[in-house]
């Protein structure tokens, strides 16, 4: 296959392709309902948007499983395509010269089949294809699915018209964070009195903002001879051994000076002009670095002017890709922002403070685009700069003396930043704040407020300065930009450092060069880029810790993943590092797709802490635990010291221990298996105890096993390591303990949790129900006639009774459930996680209910006597610490009593609003039931008409005129009779009653040819038995079964597609025909659609509603008509609504029609009326 010869066309063609903005991005959400479409109209198994340039292919929506995004130009489909005008179709690749030998049919994904629309933009410059693949051969498309395919391919073109604003997002953040190193530098050196402190502050925005790594920061001066030298103001650190560290510390805080001017920063001094070295090394400018020294890979030195004097320099270095004027260009507010901030400082030095501070601010508000205004310490307004004019539109005069609330606020001002406002000013205290303000024309505007108190040197509050910068744009894209941002920020974080990029779906990996040379490595060693090649070099203790925060960043309970690990590197070492990342995509199903991170080496950090915890650990293991029984162990296990606690302990010796392994005093398995946990950890330093209190059993010289608490410390002795124990003996602990809890917490009579504990879980479980976001429910339930029983049989009988109420609680309800007895015949239970929603929590809830009351009113067995009770029972719900923990139980208890006054055995919700939402639904349910057994349902009927708007039947739909409520909205009462299995008997009522109506009409001369369609739900189709149902009615009134129309839904067709054809052609074959309903809403495929014996596609009114004003309605709705008369189909409209909607429909060629402008459903007595 070749690939077409290159023209000034194609030239023009590229740059029209270039300025869509479509190249090298990823595919794109708003062509996707398109290609979704037309794979689902032409049943195919692929359907794409793709461009091409000059060298790839470029997919900008894909269905199915054809990933060709990046296949090289010449083997493409799409690169013929768009050399002809019209649709381009090869309905057997292998056949065709132009495609047999193509790898993307002879391999995946095996094209057989292509059908492709060019795509035009601009001056008809054709870019690339709406195309549908096949892995099959295919007949040629027909006249009208032609016609389809290029409207579907006029709507992408649409599509791609619309502005793309990635770009812009790119710029404008860009420009925003230009803006806000800007603003920050002005203001820093407004509030900031350490002159040094503010330099490093700007310094190390501009390294930021230009991924640069390293610069600095300097004033031009000049000697008694005018030579130019740098003195800096700031820069970075990149000391790299004692000499150069020590000059470092002792010279930066007052400024370097470089004198060297056969350098590059020297070229810039004395030319005055931008250096750009994007390969020092081969610049004859260069003047050499001294050893050691960083590498220098890149350098730009700009010249500072303010006024007509070069004032200042900016250098910057090591920036990934290097340098150029764009960027210079681009810097250019900071570098005027930098000269006059230099200026301010030559000021600063040769005058007073306060005289320097008042003209540098007033200098720098003056100049600076934000508005800047100060007031007094009542606020109102002493000056305002011309930067606030233009943002307001009032000048000083029309402001002085004025508070800015009084004329700036508005309607749409927030109260809250208001009061915020008010507040901070009445405190003197500093603000920031984002806000709508008026201008002086009323115009509203986004304004982010920092302001500051101005205090004289005493401190008295002297007023404020506010600078107010213009954030409207801000706020309407911050939506739009949020992704990107999200990416560059995981840029932003490894652009001086070991950078990472993994893809978590596939396990492949990227690193750089950096990544791998802090192991040892070059790249090449490393391959292939795996994740399991990290995770081989992951220290083992340290994966288990590291996959977890990763699981934990991947569910979202981390907005990034950082972790400090070891890495082993080549020699064999371990190599301490900080590694951190963030995930930048999703797939579609919510899972992690791509993730960036950077990595450190802070190995030196690590080694140094270490050093100083060697000493200092054994000496304080000591000091901290020689209260107790304290055993020193070598690496071994050999006992090498055993305290007099330990003796006692244990009840040996020290002589009898001392060289002895420490096992001995173990029981199993723990004996057994401690030289292995040893060699373990030395081996690969897997630690089970080191650093974690734990407690464990002892083994007494007398054999007895004792409870012990145990603390293991590992320490250095004369650079060798061993491990220190301190052992506490803790059965009289234990055995309190166990006392105290079961004495504090649990109910002696029943061993049910008591109040205490029950106030304890029921704490527990509040705060459950906030994390989960789902409903628990509390119940408080009360023994019927208790009292009676125990005053007549005594209370030893009563106690009996309440003893196998608890027994027959726990056995009833679920494991994590909490039932608790607070006293007398008073129980509690409460129930955790039912459902997010209310009403589906106080339906579980209440099925809960049920049951112990089932399991409770059996009888009792007390001694020789049965007795029968019941319980009642008050349930409340809860979410979140809404209500108190006491609230909730008045509310059970309330609720209780509110069962007992309804006559006992029974139970009642708190909620009023709740129990009267179970009342209504159960209340619908019984009338339901009642519906259909008294035949209360009531058929109206809506004309469908043909072209010359005669009618040609009609629709039969389902109406529910209730004695007491009215007239009951289907859309109310259909799906709860689906839920409750009703639809059944009453779509065989609607079928059993149309019938009748049809075989009334069939009397008639002017209504024997009409058609009568009902709706069948899946639900009465799927019966078994439908098929003869529907025979059985027929034959039973008589009705004709041509003029019987059954409507099906899309839904309907996603399962059980042999068993739908079965029965609809055993119907068809008896006359009774087939309409889909709704078509276009669904997802039926068209292969399933050639199947089905159908004779009609109703096309959904929702795409008839927009026909005259949505392009893409008109275009799906067009389809769908040459979709169903290529396949031999009557095409009907519904929702039919005004004459420009059946005019624009006539115009496709469907020429049948339903809806309020032929008609309203109206029952049968009115049906004549409508004719």
């Amino acid at each position: 296959m070749q690939e077409p010869e290159s023209s000034g066309a194609e030239i023009a063609r590229l740059a029209a392709l270039k300025a869509t903005g479509l190249l090298n991005t990823q595919p794109e959400d708003k062509f996707d309902r398109l290609t979704r479409l037309a794979k689902q109209m032409f049943g195919a198994k692929v359907a794409l948007v793709s461009v091409v340039d000059d060298k790839r292919l470029w997919l900008k929506s894909r269905q199915g499983s054809a990933d060709i995004n990046g296949a090289a130009r010449e083997v493409s489909f799409t690169v013929h395509t768009i050399e002809q005008a019209d649709i381009m179709e090869v309905t057997d690749a292998l056949l065709d010269p132009r495609f047999q030998h193509s790898p993307l049919v002879s391999g995946f994904p095996h094209i057989r089949y292509y059908a492709g629309a060019p795509l035009t933009v601009g001056d008809g410059l054709r870019i690339g294809a709406l195309c549908i693949l096949d892995d099959q051969p295919r007949p040629p498309l027909t006249h009208a699915e032609r016609q389809s395919l290029r409207d579907l391919a006029d709507c992408v073109e649409q599509a791609i018209g619309h502005v793309d604003l990635h770009e812009q997002s790119v710029a404008l953040q860009s420009a925003q964070r230009l803006g806000e190193v800007v603003a920050r530098a002005q203001l820093t050196f407004i509030q900031e009195p350490d002159r040094k402190k503010a330099f490093d502050t700007l310094l190390e925005d501009t390294l930021a903002l230009t991924h640069s790594a390293y610069g600095f920061v300097g004033e031009v001066r000049h000697n008694a001879d005018g030579q130019p030298y740098l003195k800096t103001h700031a820069i970075t650190n990149i000391a790299w051994d004692e000499p150069t560290r020590a000059l470092l510390e002792a010279h930066a805080p007052e400024g370097m000076v470089f004198t060297k001017l056969e350098s590059l920063f020297g070229a810039a001094l004395t030319s005055a002009e931008v250096v750009i070295a994007n390969r020092p090394a081969e610049d004859p400018r260069r003047g050499g670095l001294p050893p050691g020294h960083p590498a220098l890979n890149a350098f730009l030195g700009i010249p500072i002017h303010h006024g007509d004097q070069m004032v200042a320099m900016l250098g910057l270095a090591n920036r990934p890709g290097g340098y150029d004027m764009a960027l210079v260009d681009f810097l250019h507010p900071l570098l005027t922002t930098i000269g006059q901030l230099v200026s301010a400082a030559r000021v600063q030095e040769t005058h007073e403070r306060a005289l320097i501070e008042l003209a540098r601010l007033s200098r720098v508000a003056s100049e600076t685009t934000n508005g800047v205004v100060i007031t007094d310490k009542l606020g109102r307004i002493d000056w305002i700069n011309e930067g606030f004019t233009r943002l307001s539109g009032y000048t000083l005069g029309e402001l002085i003396g004025r508070r800015p609330g009084d004329l700036l606020q508005g309607e749409d001002t927030s109260p809250q930043a208001i009061a915020q406002m008010r507040d901070a000013l009445s405190r003197g205290e500093a603000f920031t704040v984002d806000v709508i303000n008026y201008s002086k024309s009323r115009q509203p505007y986004w304004v982010r407020i920092s302001c500051n108190p101005l205090r004289d040197p005493l401190g008295e509050l002297q007023g404020f300065i506010a600078i107010e910068s213009d954030i409207t744009r801000e706020k309407s894209d911050a939506e739009r930009i949020s992704l990107s941002k999200q990416r560059l920020a995981a840029v932003i974080d490894g652009a001086r450092i070991a950078t990472w990029e993994w893809n978590v779906q596939t396990g492949e990996a990227v690193f750089n060069e950096r990544w791998a040379t802090m192991l040892g490595y070059t790249l090449d060693e490393l391959a292939p880029h795996h994740v399991d090649r990290w995770k081989s070099l992951l220290h083992p203790d340290d994966l288990i810790e590291a996959e977890a925060l990763l699981a934990q960043h991947f569910a979202g309970k981390r907005s990034d993943y950082e972790t400090q690990c070891r890495m082993r590197h080549k020699d064999g070492h371990w190599v301490w590092v900080n590694t951190r990342g963030r995930v930048t995509t999703w797939t579609d199903e919510g899972l992690p797709r791509q993730m960036f991170g950077t990595q450190i080496d802070i190995s030196a950090q690590q080694q140094a802490r270490i050093a100083l915890q060697e000493q200092a650990d054994y000496t304080q293991a000591v000091l901290d635990n020689i209260v107790d029984g304290l055993i020193t162990i070598d690496r071994r296990g050999g006992i090498v010291s055993f305290n007099p606690a330990a003796e006692q302990i244990f009840g040996y010796d020290a002589q009898e221990v001392i060289g002895q392994n420490v096992k001995m005093l173990m029981p199993s398995p723990h004996r057994e298996a401690h030289d292995g946990y040893l060699r373990d950890y030395e081996d690969n330093g897997h630690s089970r105890i080191i650093g974690i209190g734990r407690e464990l059993r002892g083994q007494h010289q007398n054999g007895n096993l004792f409870p012990i608490e145990l603390a293991v410390s590992q320490v250095t002795r004369g650079g060798v390591p061993m491990f220190v124990g301190l052992v506490r003996d803790i059965t009289r602990r234990k055995a309190a303990e166990q006392e105290i809890e079961r004495l504090a917490f649990y109910d002696p009579l029943t061993k049910l949790p008591n109040r205490r504990l029950l106030m304890d879980r029921l704490q527990h479980a509040m705060s459950t129900s906030k994390r989960s976001g789902q409903y628990g429910a509390l119940l408080f339930m009360d023994l019927d006639n208790f009292k009676n029983l125990n005053d007549t049989a005594g209370h030893a009988v009563g106690d009996q009774l309440l003893q196998q109420v608890a027994e027959r609680l726990v056995s009833t309800l679920r494991e994590g459930d909490t039932i608790a007895r607070l006293g007398g015949d008073e129980f509690v239970v409460i129930l955790e996680g039912l459902h997010a929603d209310a009403e589906q929590a106080a339906t579980r809830a209440e099925g809960v209910v049920e049951k112990i009351h089932q399991v409770l009113s059996q009888r009792y067995r007390l001694g020789e006597r049965y007795y029968l009770n019941s319980p009642s029972i008050g349930v409340t719900l809860f979410i979140d610490h809404e209500h108190s923990l006491d609230d909730l139980l008045k509310q059970a208890d309330l609720a209780m009593y509110q069962a007992k006054s309804s006559g006992r055995n029974t139970f009642r919700f708190f909620d009023p609003q709740m129990q009267a939402k179970l009342m209504a639904r159960t209340q619908l349910e019984a009338d339901l039931r009642t519906a259909v057994n008294e035949f209360q349902f009531q058929l109206f009927y809506q004309p469908q008409v043909d072209a010359d708007g005669r009618i040609r039947g009609a629709e039969a739909l389902i109406r529910w005129p209730h004695p007491q409520r009215g007239m009951v909205p289907p859309n109310l009462f259909i799906p709860v009779a689906e839920e409750m299995g009703l639809i059944v008997p009453i779509g065989l009522w609607v079928l059993e009653t149309a019938c009748q109506v049809l075989l009334g009409w069939a009397r008639e001369p002017a209504t024997v040819d009409f058609t009568l369609a009902i709706n069948i739900s899946a639900r009465q189709f799927h019966q078994a038995d439908f098929v003869d149902q529907v025979k059985a009615v027929l034959t039973r009134t008589g009705a004709r079964p041509e003029r019987l129309k059954l409507e099906l839904t899309e839904s309907m067709l996603v399962s059980n597609v042999d068993d739908i054809i079965t029965k609809m052609s055993a119907l068809k074959d008896i006359g009774v025909s087939f309409s889909l309903d709704d078509f276009g809403t669904g997802y039926s495929s068209l292969s399933y659609l050639k199947r089905l014996p159908l004779d009609q596609l109703k096309i959904d009114q929702s795409f008839v509603r927009e026909i005259c004003t949505n392009p893409n309605d008109a275009a799906i709705a067009r389809t769908i008509v040459a979709l169903g008369h290529s396949m031999g189909l009557n095409v009907i409209a519904e929702g039919v609504e005004t004459d420009a909607q059946r005019a624009a429909l006539a115009a496709m060629a469907c020429h049948a029609y339903q809806g309020y402008l032929f008609g309203r459903p109206v029952p049968l007595s009115e049906w004549s009326t409508q004719r």
